[in-house]
C-alpha cells in the first residue's frame, strides 16, 4: 500500500542552479526509467497531500537496484534519483510540476518546478518539503521500501 506521495530524486549530478537540474532531468530521459514500487499505473491517484491529483513517480537504477536488494533506506549511495510528475487531470494533459529528490554528499538535495520550468525550489535545506517528508524514513514517504 502507499503511504502519503513524495518523490525521492537522487542522481550523481552536482547541485545546480535556476532549473540546469531539471534540464539535466530531461536530458537524462527520467520518463523512461522504471516506475517506482506501488506507482507503475501512469497518473495514479494521489492520496492527499501537495503533490497533486495524479502522479507518475520515476525511479533510477541505484534505486532501483537498492529496493530488488533491500539495501536500507539510509544506506543508498549518492546518486540515487526518483522524480515526480504532478499532473491535474488522469489524462497527462495539465502537468502541474516536477519535483525531485536526489542523494548528494549523504543528504537529501530537493528540487521543484511548476509546468512553466519556473523554480519553486532547489536546495539542501527545504523546509516546504522536509516539513512533510521528515515524516518518513530518512525523507522519503512516496513508496514502501526496504
Amino acid at each position: 500500500m502507499r503511504s502519503l506521495s513524495a518523490i525521492l530524486v537522487v542522481c550523481a549530478c552536482a547541485p545546480a542552479e535556476g532549473g540546469e537540474f531539471l534540464e539535466q532531468l530531461r536530458a537524462d530521459g527520467y520518463r523512461a526509467f522504471a516506475r517506482a514500487p506501488g506507482w507503475e499505473t501512469p497518473r495514479s491517484p494521489a492520496q492527499g497531500g501537495p503533490h497533486g491529483d495524479f502522479l507518475d513517480l520515476y525511479v533510477d537504477d541505484t534505486v532501483s537496484e537498492a529496493v530488488a536488494a533491500a539495501v536500507p533506506l539510509s544506506a543508498w549511495p549518492d546518486g540515487a534519483l526518483i522524480v515526480k510528475d504532478a499532473w491535474a487531470d488522469a489524462d497527462g494533459e495539465d502537468l502541474r510540476f516536477v519535483a525531485a529528490m536526489e542523494k548528494r554528499d549523504g543528504r537529501w538535495f530537493w528540487a521543484e518546478y511548476r509546468d512553466d520550468d519556473d523554480v519553486v525550489v532547489e536546495s539542501f535545506d527545504a523546509p516546504q518539503c522536509t516539513g512533510c517528508h521528515d515524516a518518513g524514513d530518512d525523507g522519503v514517504l512516496a513508496f514502501a521500501l526496504p
